[in-house]
């Protein structure tokens, strides 16, 4: 078993921090690429986030749907059907 973290506090309450957050790998994924970093972002709660990969990360390029007016629903909702089913079945 591989542990992650690096030691960066996560927790803060008053004057107190610790790192209390563990993120801890084992088996197929011991032997991948692995990262794991504290974000600086505020989720209103004493812990911070801590976002940690394993294995390749992919880029992959993210669609922005702005315009919701214009947006082809009947095309969405036809498309959605099939996968919401799958989704309420299991």
């Amino acid at each position: 078993m591989e542990v992650l973290n690096d030691g960066t506090h996560t927790f803060y309450k008053s004057n107190y921090s610790a790192a209390l957050d563990v993120t801890a790998v084992m088996g197929v994924a011991a032997n991948l690429s692995v990262s794991w970093r504290v974000l600086d972002d505020d989720i209103k709660s004493d812990h911070s986030p801590i976002e940690f990969t394993i294995g390749e990360v992919y880029n992959t390029e993210r669609v922005k749907r702005r315009d919701w007016k214009n947006m082809d629903w009947d095309a969405y909702t036809e498309e959605s059907r099939i996968p919401l089913q799958c989704l309420i079945r299991d």
